[in-house]
Formats: structure tokens, sequence, C-alpha cells
């Protein structure tokens, strides 16, 4: 978190002011997802019916019940 000071802003101390941070909006994330967030360590994996279909960019016409990951295990 960045903090703004008079000597930043070549302002005079007088003019200084504490300023507090607002207050916390909705869910935030735990220490440990934070701690996961700040290592940068992502995946994202997506697949889609034309994985199946051969095709880079499905169009729409492909059978859903290609799609069915009956075992699919994600460990």
């Amino acid at each position: 978190m960045a903090f703004v000071t008079a000597a930043s802003m070549n302002m005079p101390a007088a003019y200084a002011q504490e300023v507090t941070p607002p207050e916390a909006y909705g869910p935030t994330p735990s220490d440990a997802q934070m701690k996961y967030y700040k290592e940068e360590l992502a995946i994202f994996n997506h697949f889609g019916v034309n994985t199946y279909t051969n095709m880079e960019w499905g169009d729409g016409t492909e059978d859903p019940d290609i799609f069915n990951p009956v075992n699919l295990d994600t460990d």
C-alpha cells in the first residue's frame, strides 16, 4: 500500500495529513489467499466441446453430449 507524504509531493510538512484507508467492503481474501496471490503462482486450464472435435474454435453446433467428463479428477 502506498502512502503519499508531504515530502513526496514537495509540500511543507505542515500540510501533511494522516489518511486512513477505507473499511473493506464485501468479501475479502484470507491471509492464506493473499500469500498465494503474492507468490504469483496460478494456472487457468480451460477446455470445452471443441477440445473433442479437433477445432480451435467451436461454432455452437457441436453436440453437447460429447462433453461428459464422468471420471474427471482435477486433483
